[in-house]
């Protein structure tokens, strides 16, 4: 294993969302994700003050599709008839032990048809959305779920920094990252 290109690797894609980087360059794809993250959810990039109106669901969606990314490099896989387990995977180990199939559905239902409702063969899921810092998942029924939006977002935040950890202690998973890193790592904008 290339330590050298590993490691540019690694600090290319978890580059922090807060530091500017000027075109042209090559951009970790979740440096991209994670800046976008921001600007929906009201902050200014320039000045990292919250002094615009969130847009809440493209920020969810956002970080929804940052947990598919995150899941393909910790599993190393991208196939297509992978990604429920995928998700949850990743969820469950980095995100919350509890929860991973209701936030899975959420995902499907934004990413899929930018509402609140998602259906498998044996459950419908209706959810409602809020963003107060509250708690992540609020069920009222065996259907009816509420998701803090905020909350969501923190966790992931606080997952990318779990993963990480793992990463670079990890020599399987570093294989995993190098795997799918050339397809999803990064970007280049001139």
């Amino acid at each position: 294993m290339d330590n050298s290109l590993l490691n540019r690797q690694i600090e290319i894609f978890f580059f922090n969302p807060k530091t500017s980087i000027q075109p042209p360059n090559e951009y970790g794809v979740l440096y991209l994700l994670r800046r976008d993250v921001y600007r929906c959810l009201g902050y200014n990039t320039d000045t990292w003050i919250v002094d615009r109106e969130s847009i809440i669901w493209p920020g969810a969606m956002t970080v929804l599709a940052g947990i598919d990314l995150l899941s393909k490099f910790y599993k190393g896989d991208d196939s297509p008839n992978g990604v429920g387990q995928r998700f949850k995977d990743y969820y469950v180990k980095y995100v919350d032990s509890q929860n991973s199939e209701i936030i899975y559905q959420l995902r499907n239902s934004l990413l899929h048809s930018f509402g609140l409702l998602s259906k498998t063969k044996a459950k419908t899921y209706s959810f409602s959305v809020l963003a107060n810092h509250d708690r992540l998942v609020e069920q009222y029924s065996d259907t009816n779920y509420k998701i803090d939006l905020f909350t969501l977002w923190d966790r992931f935040e606080e997952s990318i920094d779990k993963y990480k950890i793992d990463l670079i202690d990890n020599d399987l998973l570093k294989t995993k990252f190098m795997t799918m890193f050339k397809f999803y790592g990064a970007v280049k904008i001139r």
